[in-house]
């Protein structure tokens, strides 16, 4: 028994309290290899899985999650070995479900959505979730003012967005297995009525510009409109040299689209990237020309953009959604949202209408 005592406290406490600690510790362990071996599986085990396929990479998902990579790859080597089947394959650029881990994974996400939601209605909170999928590169212009504009409102749901899928072909897979309820791409003269049970909702018509580094020669030959913009014919794009996106953008696809219909022969592409954003940056580093949406130039004072023929040439944006994903009324919502986020951006310059 300690007869010392200062401020209230004894000092044997915090040795005690160690104690108990390291007893807990000890026990912990013991605990989790009597669970391993009789191949108890626990929902943060699925919550891990579920992330590791999210972000594609061990390295990424255990940055995310805050644990060592050494010991998440530790962990799935485990968890594989229990579940008798490998989840994920190795790739070049990280990791991919294998078929049965496929399956398996969309086992256990309706396991950990199920739960959830439980969960949430027995909390009494009975807001639900729905998870937004848009673009890696059109995310980073579009996230913050869609942060600003469902701070002042009430759309009766929550939004989680994923802005880590970097193609439209990957959004599309997304909505079809699950991962997303809904997601914003853009689509080149396409065909975008509703697919199956995904909702297709037309947003609005965006204009793809020529990004003229302003020491190219072509920018002292750009013609005016009456409104002061600038506009180059086809003609002139003859002969030239670019920096585009790879092919698996729709910038890039878009950039081929104007070549091909306006007959741009003897071009020179210099290289391409991922990224539009490097591909812009290199382009002023190297005095040469790309395509790009006008609000991803419109701040350098080291370039002009200009319309491709005087009427110029547009993509659109569009709302993809699982439609039982939504309460009636919802999706108009969401639209309304997302177009009233993009016009922000876009500060309402080189838009149209859909209609």
């Amino acid at each position: 028994m300690c007869c010392t005592r200062k401020q209230g406290k004894c000092p044997l406490s915090n040795n005690i309290k160690l104690c108990f600690m390291a007893r807990c510790a000890i026990m912990d362990k013991w605990i989790d290899r009597k669970n391993e071996s009789i191949g108890r599986m626990e929902l943060k085990d699925f919550r891990t899985l579920l992330e590791i396929e999210t972000k594609g990479s061990i390295s990424l998902a255990a940055r995310s999650l805050y644990v060592s990579q050494p010991g998440l790859s530790q962990f799935l080597h485990s968890y594989e070995e229990q579940l008798g089947f490998a989840i994920f394959e190795r790739v070049s650029h990280g990791v991919r479900p294998t078929v049965k881990g496929k399956g398996y994974l969309d086992l256990i996400r309706r396991l950990v959505e199920e739960y959830d939601t439980g969960v949430t209605v027995l909390k009494g909170l009975s807001r639900r979730r729905i998870r937004f999928g848009i673009g890696d590169q059109r995310g980073t212009i579009l996230i913050p003012s869609m942060m600003s504009m469902l701070d002042g409102r009430d759309m009766g749901f929550d939004l989680e967005i994923n802005d880590t899928i970097s193609s439209r072909k990957n959004l599309v897979g997304a909505l079809k297995q699950g991962i997303v309820d809904a997601a914003c791409t853009t689509v080149i003269d396409e065909d975008y009525s509703m697919n199956g049970n995904i909702w297709v909702y037309p947003l609005l018509r965006e204009e793809i510009m020529l990004m003229v580094p302003k020491k190219h020669p072509l920018a002292g030959k750009l013609r005016k409109k009456k409104e002061g913009e600038h506009w180059v014919t086809p003609l002139e794009l003859h002969g030239e040299t670019y920096i585009l996106c790879d092919g698996k953008r729709e910038i890039r696809k878009m950039s081929d689209q104007i070549f091909h219909t306006m007959n741009v022969q003897n071009i020179n592409i210099l290289q391409s990237s991922t990224s539009l954003f490097t591909v812009i940056n290199s382009c002023l580093n190297c005095n040469t020309l790309t395509f790009s949406p006008w609000e991803y130039v419109c701040h350098s004072d080291q370039c002009v953009c200009a319309s491709v023929g005087e009427e110029g040439v547009y993509w659109t944006h569009i709302l993809m959604a699982r439609a039982e994903a939504f309460l009636p009324g919802e999706l108009d919502l969401l639209a309304q949202m997302l177009r009233e986020s993009l016009l922000t951006d876009m500060e309402n310059r080189h838009v149209a209408s859909c209609n």
